[in-house]
């Protein structure tokens, strides 16, 4: 049995050890080291998940985690909708089987890793379907099978059917309301223009015939860029903090950047702001110091897009023009440290 998994996950272990150093990345980093990941990375991505759902666990969250995770979700596209809930009652009744019993000791299992590890909704998915396939013969034989019951199971089902519809319309009609796309009402670009943070940026740029190469900083989703690009995905050791590899000299920290290709920086203010707060950067206050200085002194700002400032390396010596503010980004106020 363990053959035919270590054949099937060989080919990603390869490319993990090819592209990061380490075939699990980003698990296990200090047992395969690798220039994208560290201490601080590896800290923010353990917080960011136990955190992301449910902001604060109290004693009363272990109790009432699930309402949280099905009325009260962060992300609404991942709304479970009441069914569920439902569902767990007739967890409780005698098993049909053996089968049946195996199952429902791994939903036990499963929901006791799920609160050691106190994860997001998505990796609840598994649970949720072998909870229906559970429950779904009870629902049928204790509900559907009497006379008696059936017809207020079937207005139940249906109220909560309905919502978990409405939930998804709301998705797809209000939030990315992907079907005039779709029905040709409007343009790819007016779709994306709309719908993708940045975007707007990322056109500029990729329009800019003077743009050779990019720094993207706090831009961690840039599908749609199309000049080779320097950046970082969720809670990778950030590009800049790679890149600038404790080096103390802002002039040299330019030259280096021009001339590996890169003649522009985009920075989105937000991100950067918030990866600062949240104790991304472990490149301390000395790091941050020499970074920014590198911004206010060596590049001239370009354009700005909803919060996403584009600013051009300008080589060490030439004359100084209007770059980036760090209080114009709200930074003064941001500690240097982790605060993790």
């Amino acid at each position: 049995m363990a053959i035919p998994i270590v054949l099937l996950a060989l080919p990603f272990l390869v490319k993990n050890l090819v592209f990061t150093g380490n075939p699990v990345y980003p698990f296990l980093h200090r047992f395969f080291p690798s220039p994208f990941w560290n201490d601080t990375s590896a800290a923010y991505y353990h917080t960011a998940l136990r955190r992301f759902e449910i902001g604060e666990w109290r004693w009363h969250t272990w109790f009432t985690f699930p309402y949280h995770m099905v009325l009260r979700p962060r992300l609404i596209d991942v709304q479970t909708g009441l069914l569920p809930l439902l569902m767990v009652p007739f967890l409780f009744l005698r098993s049909a089987g053996r089968g049946e019993s195996l199952l429902k000791v791994f939903l036990l299992g499963n929901l006791l890793t799920w609160y050691l590890f106190q994860t997001i909704t998505r990796s609840l998915l598994t649970f949720f379907a072998v909870l229906f396939v559970v429950a779904a013969p009870q629902v049928e034989r204790r509900l559907f099978g009497s006379p008696q019951l059936r017809r207020a199971a079937f207005v139940v089902f249906g109220v909560l059917v309905g919502a978990s519809l409405i939930v998804s319309a709301f998705n797809t009609m209000v939030l990315t309301r992907p079907l005039g796309y779709l029905f040709g009402l409007e343009g790819r670009r007016e779709f994306l223009r709309r719908e993708v943070h940045g975007y707007r940026a990322l056109e500029w740029l990729n329009g800019n015939p003077a743009v050779r190469g990019v720094l993207l900083v706090g831009m961690k989703r840039p599908y749609y860029v199309e000049k080779p690009a320097w950046f970082s995905a969720f809670a990778d050791r950030p590009i800049a903090e790679v890149l600038l590899d404790g080096r103390r000299d802002p002039a040299a920290f330019a030259r280096e950047l021009l001339a590996l290709g890169i003649t522009h920086v985009a920075v989105d203010r937000a991100e950067y702001r918030k990866d600062l707060r949240d104790g991304l950067y472990g490149w301390g206050k000395s790091g941050r110091a020499v970074f920014e200085a590198f911004l206010e002194r060596y590049c001239e700002r370009q354009a700005g897009f909803g919060g996403v400032e584009i600013l051009r390396i300008r080589s060490p010596g030439s004359p100084a023009t209007s770059g980036f503010s760090r209080d114009a980004a709200g930074l003064k106020d941001i500690p240097c440290d982790p605060v993790l």
